[in-house]
């Protein structure tokens, strides 16, 4: 199976900083075939260090900049390109734990019928004392935007639809109805639009002021989803 990682970003440089360095310390790249960077013309810095850092990739990379400010546009474009047989879409406010990638592949080796898999914390079930150790798949209604998406999932239907911004790939979900769902239990993916303490929620104020994203509920102070960051 060959697999891009397709991260893409628009503005909020501080979420991009942190999140892109991450991605490269958490990713097992040896099942990478290639990184690329996707900048939706940011106007904060944000390209200009993403520029930069495609040039200490791990594995090829390739940065491509636009205008499109639609997730399901960027998509498409990344389809219409692909030599891969799948992706891994990031965006720049989600943060990846260790092993995050090995975790997902290994739901979709048990699962060759699954064609979009969702990963998100407080997606699925927490993980427990008597958890066995073996990442599931979840069926959903829809998966979020973060996740392995199969290539061969959108070539085989009709293109999503373009031109409303932010919305479009979950009602795409609803009426083609490809195999889609969630890993289970959580993996501690992180949305730093929904952290609930500093910096990141002051930074999200700023950015919601400013338009380059959407207000969010916050997770409970007491989650434990970034226990693993480092300190």
């Amino acid at each position: 199976m060959s697999l891009d990682v397709l991260y893409v970003a628009w503005n909020r440089l501080e979420f991009t900083e942190f999140s892109f360095e991450m991605l490269l310390e958490n990713t097992a790249w040896e099942h990478v075939s290639k990184l690329i960077l996707y900048d939706d013309n940011s106007q904060d810095g944000t390209e200009k260090f993403l520029a930069k850092m495609s040039n200490h990739a791990p594995v090829p990379c390739e940065l491509w900049q636009d205008e499109l400010h639609s997730p399901p546009a960027v998509m498409n474009l990344y389809v219409s390109r692909s030599e891969a047989d799948w992706f891994a879409k990031i965006d720049n406010d989600i943060v990846v734990p260790p092993g995050w990638l090995e975790a997902m592949q290994e739901v979709i080796d048990g699962n060759p019928t699954v064609e979009l898999l969702g990963m998100e914390a407080g997606r699925g079930l927490p993980v427990t004392p008597e958890w066995d150790g073996a990442y599931r798949f979840e069926a959903g209604s829809h998966m979020g935007g973060v996740g392995l998406l199969k290539v061969d999932a959108f070539r085989r239907r009709v293109r999503m639809k373009e031109g409303d911004g932010r919305f479009g790939f979950t009602e795409w979900q609803h009426e083609y109805r490809p195999v889609r769902g969630w890993v289970n239990p959580d993996l501690p993916v992180v949305s730093l639009d929904r952290v609930p303490f500093e910096p990141w929620a002051t930074l999200s104020d700023r950015y919601v002021d400013k338009e380059w994203q959407r207000p969010w509920g916050k997770y409970h102070e007491k989650a434990d989803y970034w226990e693993w960051w480092p300190k």
